[in-house]
């Protein structure tokens, strides 16, 4: 075979391909391979276009074709043969009218059960052939591209598939979001990839662009298409050619310049009910005066730096800052064009607009209560470097002088530490036993985090889908709450392939890219930090120990009167609206009809006399939950109608919900009201209380869903919660 080196390749590729072998197509494939391995794959492109004529009508013989290239191990003419397969079938399908289904698609980046590496242009050609019959499948395919992180011209590319998408009604989104952009700088090219970057968070997203430059005149005028569109979210974005820079000698402007942003926010916040996401200003391309922009009082840079903190610091109810400058700082590129800034006013430049849409998007999420819950670590090559069942405690890399790798994974573990302090779940899973990993938390002097710092620990030798599934039970949260972080590209794979709501960050076979992909990714954003927050992990790690005294009691009666259980309520106010609107935003199981409000909507119906806005606050006798049930009602005469009810997930079946009623049913008594109506609308996750109303005595009320109920027939079972009495306080 080594003498086929001398003989030209395309004497090679013409014999078996019009030669005796023609007429056998796997023959043919196998000496093809065998020749690519010869010469290194150089190859390739000829045989490929061979194949692409004598297969354009035999494609029986396409399983022939995947199973041969099985034996090629170098991923990267793998996959330049799967684009050229890709382009093979979307011809096909184009001259026969034919649509490419699923599994013929799936095949393509599977050669003997073997997932290739994936790559988001491969995922887009894929995407955009399911289209036609499957565009579930075609959204999850374009989903798992952008998760990738591509570049701009990947956009480009994908504005036909993203606009289809978004328009086809039948595609489930999670959240629909109308939102507004205004700014100093020409947007145009922005607006797909927002769209694109909210399709990656499950969001539908609308868009309103204002007028290039004109956003001081859309927020001023009350009939502009701004207040017109009613958005849920604006952003407004500025630049620094913006703000009255001065030379370094010159006067400061930027408290002035501070003040008028902030007059503007007061002024859309009193007419819409929307969240405003305010970008920071990045610094300016001329540097004339050098170091002394830092060091001058009124240096240019200093300027920059002050408006930012004026702009962030403090910020209102329904306000959150996106600070440009370190995501700058984070571009492998130039963040701004001088060149686009002067033909045609572009910020950020083309190339940071995806990783400037994602920022946007993580933010809008937070919003709306869709950030990520949960980390769950691998723990070999993830938190440590090497396998402690082979290398022992001594000899993994852990720790600033062990190696690059050790010192990595410190890192790592540094950053999982301080998501965990802001409200941020840990979980372990790992194939391991259990004794090896818990030495390391225990005894080595380097680690940072520790067993206790984690909420669920799976160490164990079961397939690392089955655990990720049995964290999410044991935590009481969706599957798409959770971010799943493995050094192991397989692990990544399958657990992409079987759960496709997780996310699974990947970053290659590169343990230095791992945090970088996590920051990336942007997972965990939040706008607001709540008392609840802070306090989350505790309660976990409290509710586990309620838990197991659960197990080891028979009666579920004296287990709730074990509890010792108080419920303080009161009217949503000031204090209560942070975590109010948190709980309305991101509650699913518990919740009725799943109705999402903004904070300015909840703080409009808290004032109206017409609304009853009711938060419940729940202590055991192991800790305080904090504020985990919330009631909205709005009062018509003598009827009442339930808008919003819901629980955390924390406090499901403690029997809060029929104290909830107790404590709605007394005040429409003393109220004057006869009747009660309930609604219950399905979501993907709220099943479990469909037969809520029923079971609390309410009838149908000529509806599937909707349910009503007699005051003067209606009554409370006693339940083991004592009501707390609190400080009540309306909103003025």
């Amino acid at each position: 075979m080594n003498a086929m080196n001398d003989i030209p390749v395309q004497r090679w590729i013409h014999t078996i391909f019009t030669g005796t072998f023609q007429c056998d197509i796997p023959l043919a494939i196998n000496l093809c391979v065998q020749l690519g391995r010869c010469f290194h794959y150089e190859l390739g492109s000829a045989i490929l276009l061979h194949f692409q004529t004598l297969l354009k009508d035999q494609n029986d013989c396409f399983d022939d074709l995947l199973s041969s290239f099985d034996e090629i191990s170098d991923q990267s003419q793998t996959a330049s043969f799967v684009a050229t397969m890709l382009d093979r079938l979307k011809l096909s399908q184009l001259e026969k009218k034919e649509t490419v289904d699923h599994l013929t698609c799936q095949k393509l980046l599977e050669l003997d059960g073997k997932l290739v590496a994936p790559d988001c242009w491969l995922l887009l050609e894929i995407a955009k052939l399911l289209l036609s019959n499957d565009v579930a499948a075609a959204k999850n395919h374009l989903q798992k591209a952008l998760s990738l992180f591509p570049p701009y011209s990947f956009y480009l590319k994908s504005q036909g598939l993203v606009s289809s998408l978004l328009a086809d009604r039948k595609v489930f989104f999670q959240r629909e979001v109308k939102l507004a952009v205004l700014g100093s700088t020409t947007t145009r090219l922005m607006i797909p990839v927002l769209k694109a970057a909210g399709l990656t968070k499950n969001i539908r997203l609308f868009i309103y662009e204002g007028t290039f430059g004109n956003y001081i005149q859309e927020i001023l005028a009350d009939d502009s298409g701004l207040y017109r569109f009613q958005p849920d979210v604006l952003l407004l974005l500025l630049e620094s050619h913006d703000f009255p820079l001065v030379p370094a000698l010159g006067q400061d402007h930027s408290q002035d310049y501070a003040l008028k942003i902030r007059s503007l926010w007061k002024l859309v916040l009193s007419r819409l009910s929307c969240h405003i996401i305010q970008t920071g200003l990045d610094y300016p391309h001329i540097h004339s005066w050098g170091s002394l922009e830092d060091t001058l009082e009124n240096g240019r840079r200093r300027q920059i730096d002050s408006v930012n903190r004026q702009l962030s610091e403090s910020l209102p109810e329904g306000v959150s800052f996106l600070h440009v400058a370190p995501l700058a700082a984070t571009a492998n590129y130039s963040w701004s064009s001088p060149r686009d800034w002067h033909m045609f006013k572009q910020y950020p430049a083309p190339e940071a607009l995806p990783l400037f849409a994602d920022a946007v998007l993580a933010q809008t999420a937070a919003v709306f209560g869709m950030n990520k819950k949960v980390l769950i670590l691998d723990l070999d090559n993830t938190c440590w470097g090497g396998v402690v069942g082979e290398d022992g405690l001594e000899g993994i890399q852990l720790g600033n002088s062990s190696s690059a790798f050790g010192e990595s994974c410190l890192e790592l573990q540094k950053y999982a530490k301080e998501l965990k302090e802001r409200g941020i779940l840990l979980a372990v899973c790992s194939k391991n036993n259990e004794s090896d990993a818990l030495q390391v938390f225990e005894q080595h002097d380097e680690m940072i985090l520790r067993k206790d710092d984690f909420v669920a620990f799976k160490a164990n030798w079961n397939d690392k889908v089955s655990n990720i599934r049995s964290i999410a039970a044991e935590l009481n949260l969706g599957l798409d709450s959770l971010v799943f972080l493995d050094d192991n590209p397989a692990e990544r794979n399958f657990v992409r392939r079987e759960l496709p709501e997780v996310t699974v960050p990947e970053f290659g076979n590169s343990h230095e890219k791992m945090l970088e992909t996590l920051k990336r990714g942007m997972y965990f954003e939040t706008v607001c930090l709540t008392h609840e927050d802070r306090e989350r992990h505790q309660s976990y790690q409290l509710r586990n120990r309620c838990l197991q005294s659960r197990e080891r009691i028979t009666d579920l009666k004296a287990f709730l009167e074990k509890l010792q259980m108080k419920c303080g309520h009161g009217f949503v106010d000031d204090a209560s609206l942070s975590r109010v609107h948190q709980l309305v935003n991101k509650t699913n199981q518990f919740n009725l009809t799943t109705r999402r409000y903004t904070r300015h909507q909840i703080q409009a119906m808290a004032k109206k006399p017409d609304w009853w806005c009711r938060w419940f606050r729940l202590t055991d006798c192991y800790q305080d939950y904090g504020i985990t049930g919330v009631l909205f009602v709005h009062k018509q005469d003598r009827d009442w109608f339930v808008d919003t009810w819901l629980m955390s997930c924390r406090v499901i079946g403690r029997q809060l919900e029929q104290f909830m009623f107790k404590i709605l049913l007394q005040d429409a008594k003393k109220e004057g009201c006869q009747r009660i109506h309930g609604e219950y609308i399905p979501s993907a996750k709220n099943s479990q209380v469909e037969s809520f109303y029923p079971q609390l005595g309410f009838s149908r009320n000529g509806h599937a869903n909707s349910f009503v109920v007699s005051t003067e027939n209606a009554s409370v079972p006693k339940v083991p919660v004592q009501e707390k009495r609190m400080v009540e306080l309306r909103l003025p």
